[in-house]
């Protein structure tokens, strides 16, 4: 009997030893766990950006997320949520030092510049233009008369000859948002219709822009001959029509000739040897 208690409390004794040492060894592996999860907020706040809650004084749990957000930090300076300031206050829809304010100094980039040093339309009223400059930071200008649009070939204000020269999109109907559209004057440019507003983008030279297919594809932008990619011996010709619009033919070189695409050329000329 004395022998088997003392067997019993031997092997508890085994039992809780190792229970102990399991025990001590499950808080370093832990810990060293969990190290490994915060180092990519550790790793952020060691180099912020600019817009970070990183940035802000101990105590302080406003940031500015960008020019005209507010990030919300909390003490160990993590953002947990944001606003942006215009929801909040129109008047007021900058953010400077984690707060609302209606003055800024950053360079704010706008969605209806596509490129720089140019004046584009404002396609939710056709009374407007952005001189969109250095880094696509737009400046608004308004027609000198109701009368008159922005024509973007020309970079000017040209007269309204009927109603229907005034195309607009308005993005703020249900229908149109997270759509793209052509911008009828000029296909060239197209609108997308997102949650902030209008979006402006270009298609490249002598392209423009196809609802049906959603892409940028050739179309006559100007009067004139242009080469077809992959396709040597034909060429487009952009002729005016009836009705003053641009028609657009595929045209096809005489046998033993090949479209010179040289802007000085344009024209059909004799293949040289070995260009197949």
């Amino acid at each position: 009997m004395g022998v088997s208690m003392g067997l019993l409390f031997f092997c508890v004794g085994v039992v809780l030893l190792q229970t102990v040492v399991s025990q001590d060894r499950i808080p370093i592996v832990s810990r060293r766990q969990r190290t490994d999860i915060n180092q990519p907020g550790e790793e952020v706040f060691a180099e912020p950006s600019s817009f970070s809650c990183g940035n802000i004084s101990d105590g302080t749990r406003f940031a500015c997320g960008s020019c005209t957000n507010v990030m919300i930090c909390n003490y160990q300076k993590q953002a947990v949520g944001s606003y942006d300031c215009s929801s909040i206050d129109p008047a007021n829809p900058y953010c400077e030092d984690g707060k609302c304010t209606n003055e800024t100094d950053c360079k704010i980039k706008s969605d209806l510049c596509p490129a720089t040093d140019k004046f584009y339309p404002v396609p939710n009223n056709c009374s407007e233009a952005v001189y969109c400059g250095t880094d696509y930071v737009a400046t608004t200008y308004t027609s000198p008369s109701p009368s008159y649009m922005f024509d973007i070939a020309t970079q000017s204000w040209v007269f309204r000859k009927t109603p229907a020269d005034c195309f607009q999109i308005n993005c703020a109907t249900a229908a149109n948002m997270n759509k793209f559209f052509a911008y009828k004057p000029n296909p060239q440019l197209y609108v997308y219709c997102g949650t902030s507003g209008p979006l402006t983008f270009q298609c490249d030279d002598n392209n423009v822009y196809n609802e049906s297919t959603k892409r940028c594809e050739f179309g006559c932008i100007k009067e004139g001959k242009f080469p077809i990619a992959g396709e040597p011996t034909k060429f487009y010709s952009c002729l005016v029509g009836p009705n003053g619009t641009l028609q657009k033919f595929e045209e096809s070189c005489p046998i033993g000739t090949e479209f010179n695409p040289d802007p000085a050329v344009l024209r059909c000329v004799i293949k040289l040897a070995g260009s197949g």
